[in-house]
């Protein structure tokens, strides 16, 4: 069968067997949500009032390494190194962050020269 890796998210995150991705821990346990006959636990899966900066810099918004402007999609790597990138709208780029010091500068792995045409 296929391979397995170990998963570790980062901060609040836990780990969605169902989507294979990182996701926000639910504010109240979903019962069934491991079986096979359950429904979708993300789409009842509401927002904590209390989050952790993974990534970024507080309520700062930049073009430098660190500071997000807008970000979107967030995508961690499971298979080298946890590393963490982020979908950075308004500064059309994508930044990674390494998993073993996300409070460090990301680098921008695609885009950052300002909107593109295609």
């Amino acid at each position: 069968s296929g391979k397995h890796h170990l998963v570790s998210c980062p901060a609040e995150l836990v780990w969605n067997s169902d989507e294979h991705i990182c996701d926000w821990k639910p504010t109240e346990p979903i019962p069934d949500c491991g079986s096979s006959q359950a429904i979708n636990c993300r789409a009842t899966t509401r927002w904590a009032t209390n989050g952790n900066v993974i990534v970024g810099v507080g309520n700062e918004l930049g073009r430098d390494s660190q500071p997000l402007n807008l970000p979107g999609r967030i995508f961690i790597d499971i298979r080298y190194g946890n590393n963490v990138y982020v979908v950075d709208g308004n500064n059309y780029r994508v930044q990674k962050f390494f998993g073993n010091s996300l409070a460090s500068n990301g680098i921008t792995v695609v885009g950052g020269n300002g909107y593109g045409s295609e």
